[in-house]
């Protein structure tokens, strides 16, 4: 007899956990639900498969809880492996949670069918990419075809995006106007180089030259899913 999938739910939508602790499947079975990630690994349980929201809301005393890329990597901690279970669209940031380590990503505009089945491959081992991305992932696979931006560049494109003007960036990151006004044009370059390769639907050629376009679309603006400042230096979620 094969021994079904263990598996846990994070969403801060209790009619989801209520839902998924109700689901009886012959491939796994859900031995908890939480409402934040932080919650799941107070519990210290060892689970097969998460289910993860992306989009975990602040709670009441107004801390944003882990999530998207941070997240993934402190479920990944624990040694299980991960299902992102959310309403974004953006392929690039779908992406990005992929290279984050999320084993198989499911809309929740899908049916719930979908989620089950993605359950059950990723804990046999397989992966699970919604079609938006396939192209994207294949891209990623070769060298240097998707953006990849330094830290550095990304806090510059963060605080920009923001509307601080150079100066002000330059004087918070402790660098000359001149040297912040490069990585500006970097950041320009790569994205203009990106829109010519790939076609997001939405975005023009002009859209290369604003920031804040930018970091919405890479998913890396403040408290965004990509935000590198939710993770620790060694990539892990900061509490």
């Amino acid at each position: 007899m094969t021994t079904k999938a263990s598996v846990a739910v994070v969403d801060d939508d209790s009619m989801i956990c209520e839902h998924m602790l109700e689901v009886e499947d012959p491939n796994f079975e859900v031995h908890g639900a939480f409402a934040n990630v932080e919650s799941l690994l107070h519990a210290e349980k060892s689970f097969d498969v998460v289910v993860l929201d992306m989009w975990i809301r602040p709670r009441v005393n107004g801390v944003t809880p882990m999530r998207g890329a941070a997240a993934i990597n402190a479920v990944k901690r624990t040694d299980a492996r991960v299902v992102a279970y959310t309403a974004e669209e953006r392929p690039l940031v779908l992406t990005g949670l992929l290279a984050a380590g999320a084993r198989g990503i499911v809309s929740k505009s899908e049916p719930t069918r979908a989620l089950y089945d993605a359950i059950a491959e990723v804990a046999a081992g397989r992966k699970v990419l919604p079609a938006t991305v396939v192209g994207m992932v294949e891209l990623a696979q070769r060298h240097g075809q998707l953006p990849r931006l330094r830290p550095r560049h990304i806090k510059v494109l963060q605080l920009r995006a923001r509307g601080l003007p150079w100066n002000a960036i330059a004087q918070e990151l402790v660098l000359s106007p001149k040297t912040v006004q490069e990585y500006g044009s970097d950041i320009t370059g790569i994205f203009v180089d990106l829109l010519q390769r790939v076609d997001l639907v939405g975005l023009e050629p002009d859209d290369a030259h604003s920031m804040a376009v930018i970091a919405k679309t890479l998913g890396l603006a403040e408290g965004d899913l990509l935000d590198t400042d939710l993770l620790d230096p060694d990539g892990r979620g900061v509490h």
